[in-house]
C-alpha cells in the first residue's frame, strides 16, 4: 500500500493533502493533447476539446488556410479566434451550452478530421469555409 504524502509545501504554494499518494502506480493517465475529439475522451467538455484543439499545430494551420492564408500558420490564440468567429461564440465556454455553437463546432472538428486525413470525407450538412 503506497504510503501518503504528510502536508509538504510545494513552490506554487499549494500544499499536499493526506489523501495524495507517492505511488504512481493509482494516478489516472495523462489525457492526450491529440484526444479524439469525436467522443472518445468522454471526460473533456467540449470547451476543452476547443482549446486542445487550438493549441494543435495541425489546426493552426488548418485555421490559416481556411482563413485564406494558405502560406502562413496560425498561433494559438489565431486558431482560438478562428474557431470562436465559425462558431459565432464569445468564449470557447459557450460551447458547453451544447445548442447551435456545439454543432458548428462538431461539424468544424469533422472538416478538420478529413482535412488531415483521419476521415474519408466530411459528414454532410454544415460545411465551413
Amino acid at each position: 500500500m503506497p504510503r501518503p504524502i504528510s502536508e509538504t509545501s510545494f513552490p506554487s504554494g499549494a500544499r499536499a493533502n493526506s489523501t495524495t499518494h507517492a505511488s504512481t502506480k493509482e494516478r489516472a493517465p495523462m489525457p492526450s493533447v491529440t484526444a479524439d475529439l469525436t467522443g472518445a475522451n468522454l471526460r473533456n467538455s467540449p470547451a476543452q476539446l476547443a482549446g486542445i484543439l487550438c493549441n494543435d499545430p495541425q489546426f493552426q494551420k488548418f485555421a490559416a488556410i481556411r482563413s485564406g492564408l494558405p502560406n502562413q500558420q496560425f498561433n494559438a490564440s489565431a486558431a482560438a479566434e478562428y474557431l470562436r468567429t465559425v462558431c459565432s461564440i464569445i468564449t470557447r465556454r459557450d460551447l458547453d451550452l451544447r445548442g447551435e455553437a456545439f454543432n458548428k463546432f462538431n461539424a468544424l472538428s469533422t472538416d478538420f478530421d478529413a482535412w488531415r486525413g483521419r476521415i474519408a470525407a466530411p459528414r454532410e450538412g454544415y460545411r465551413n469555409g
